[in-house]
């Protein structure tokens, strides 16, 4: 597996924990909701205001939770079902054009491009972080460097 695509689903399961952070926080936060309605009514001043108050901020948490949990699920399915095709895509090879690279191999996109241009024609570097470039030379994959 190449460094980008390491990278690639590194960023996507960190996003997905953002998402995950708020379901599995909800829950959490309804059993809390859950006590502190209990506890009013069994409590002998259940119009307290700092009960009350407490109540209506972990029902508003409640409320925030669900919805970004429940807005973040499609997105969430997307970004796996886009990891996992990206995860299946086979490498570059030497030969391949720029637009085989981008649309046919786990590497992309490129985060940068350099470009120079001498009497022999014109030379491109794919800059993907974490050492790993392309080079192309006359639109043509000529070096991988991992």
């Amino acid at each position: 597996m190449n460094k980008l695509l390491i990278l690639f689903v590194t960023t996507l399961i960190s996003t997905s924990t953002h998402a995950s952070f708020y379901c599995e926080h909800l829950e959490e936060e309804k059993e809390t909701l859950r006590q502190q309605e209990d506890y009013a009514a069994r409590s002998s001043n259940p119009n307290d205001p700092k009960l009350l108050k407490d109540t209506a901020y972990t029902r508003a948490q409640v409320a925030k939770y669900t919805k970004y949990c429940e807005d973040y699920k499609p997105i969430e399915a997307a970004e796996k079902a886009e990891a996992e095709r990206v995860a299946n895509l086979p490498g570059a090879r030497i030969g391949m054009t720029k637009k085989q690279v981008i649309e046919k191999t786990s590497w992309g996109k490129p985060n940068d491009i350099n470009i120079t241009i001498t009497k022999y024609g014109k030379h491109e570097q794919w800059v993907y972080g974490q050492g790993s470039y392309l080079y192309f030379e006359n639109g043509k994959l000529t070096a991988i460097q991992n």
